[in-house]
């Protein structure tokens, strides 16, 4: 299963398969050239044809001339910004990988891949040492906007505020909503049980009132990684939080949504009680309570 691609700077195709864990190089016109074993999270093309490797583990490595070395080890490495190896809070361990017109290379860590207990974004200049960036963009302006590709506004609408002083702080807009039917009833399940597994992933499965939610919880670890079992599945007015989210958004809401309750499984910790509505026959997450 091919899951990432660059180009060198002879037009040669890299690409990662998660399964086996390999980088090919694979000619312009179609013909394979060498594999690497490896297990990436990310490939990039550098200006000077190279193509650079965001390891799953602690390294940024670089393909050129038929050779792989390491560029950094972050568990090694002193990163200014992000606390050292040793210090409880986890390795800086690179997920995707860009690369400037200058040769600085970009690349990212968050809580959720197993290795960070924090999220960051990190630069390496071609002659330096890495460092962590400050990022000041506000949460709005990084999701999805009305209408994006791949999230129609039809089903994510723009959210409606709370009542002033409650949790849920955001509405789920009554567009489109509609009682479950056993077919959404299913897709909730389903969700529930894969809420963590990608953040653009958990986007698609959650209602835009629960974005800025679910980003707090998963860079602050408490989507925990593997599938969740389901221990329990009712409407939302009989769950012991119901009170909570008719405060905050009224009983109409409270009355068409489903209230799953997902607990510990052979890979994750996680003990959640998840609200889902049923827009337009597509089960969406709007709040949890943990």
């Amino acid at each position: 299963m091919l899951r990432r691609l660059a180009l060198d700077g002879a037009g040669d195709v890299y690409a990662f398969s998660f399964s086996p864990k390999l980088i090919f190089d694979v000619s312009p016109t179609g013909q394979p050239l060498r594999a690497w074993a490896a297990y990436a999270d990310g490939l990039a093309t550098a200006p000077d044809g190279s193509v650079v490797v965001a390891s799953h583990g602690a390294t940024l490595a670089r393909i050129q001339a038929a050779r792989i070395s390491t560029i950094v080890d972050f568990s090694k490495a002193t990163l200014a910004g992000f606390p050292p190896s040793g210090s409880g809070l986890g390795v800086f361990q690179p997920d995707g990988v860009a690369v400037a017109p200058d040769g600085t290379i970009y690349t990212d860590t968050d809580v959720g891949n197993g290795y960070t207990d924090q999220t960051a974004l990190a630069a390496l200049p071609p002659a330096g040492s890495a460092t962590i960036l400050s990022i000041t963009t506000p949460l709005a302006n990084t999701l999805p906007a009305l209408g994006s590709s791949g999230f129609p506004s039809a089903l994510y609408p723009a959210a409606l505020p709370a009542q002033a002083g409650n949790d849920p702080v955001a509405c789920p807009s009554p567009q489109g909503l509609r009682p479950f039917d056993p077919s959404a009833r299913t897709a909730a399940i389903d969700a529930a049980k894969q809420i963590d597994l990608t953040f653009h992933k958990g986007l698609r499965l959650s209602d835009r009132a629960w974005w800025p939610g679910y980003y707090s919880d998963q860079i602050d670890g408490l989507y925990q990684g593997g599938r969740h079992s389901v221990a329990r599945v009712q409407s939302a007015v009989d769950d012991i939080y119901a009170p909570a989210v008719r405060r905050a958004c009224g009983a109409t809401l409270l009355r068409d949504s489903l209230a799953i309750v997902v607990g510990r499984s052979d890979y994750s910790d996680q003990v959640s009680h998840l609200y889902f509505l049923d827009r337009d026959g597509h089960a969406l997450l709007y709040w949890q309570h943990t």
